[in-house]
């Protein structure tokens, strides 16, 4: 098909994205959210408002969503909006990690001869 044509995704194109958190600012009948999305390898700062203007920005970690977020809000608190509304959903619970056991040493550490300065004493053990 030639034109605009798009791939829709297989399941196994889709990626989970999860909303880190979300902000909702009003301004009489104006209002904006924003939203922190984690997907795979970036993180997308989304902000829906006023009005039917949307953006976005991607970043490399959460800190620096998290920043630019930060930086959209003055600008925002600046134009008379207020806070209306925070929500940071719970992280989805990971997988137990099985705790790794490693066997304690049986060799003894032992200094070189002329080592007694570095915390050793005269039998060249630790002390």
């Amino acid at each position: 098909m030639v034109g605009n044509y798009r791939k829709t995704p297989s399941p196994s194109d889709t990626s989970t994205v999860l909303v880190r958190a979300a902000w909702l600012y009003t301004r009489s009948k104006d209002s904006v959210r924003m939203e922190v999305r984690e997907e795979p390898g970036r993180f997308l700062l989304m902000v829906y408002g006023p009005g039917e203007q949307s953006h976005h920005e991607v970043s490399a970690s959460y800190l620096e969503a998290m920043r630019v977020q930060a930086t959209f809000e003055e600008q925002f608190l600046a134009r008379g909006f207020a806070l209306e509304g925070f929500d940071q959903p719970e992280p989805a619970p990971r997988a137990a990690r099985t705790p790794v056991r490693r066997k304690p040493s049986t060799t003894p550490l032992t200094l070189e001869e002329g080592d007694a300065s570095r915390g050793a004493d005269e039998d060249n053990t630790l002390r």
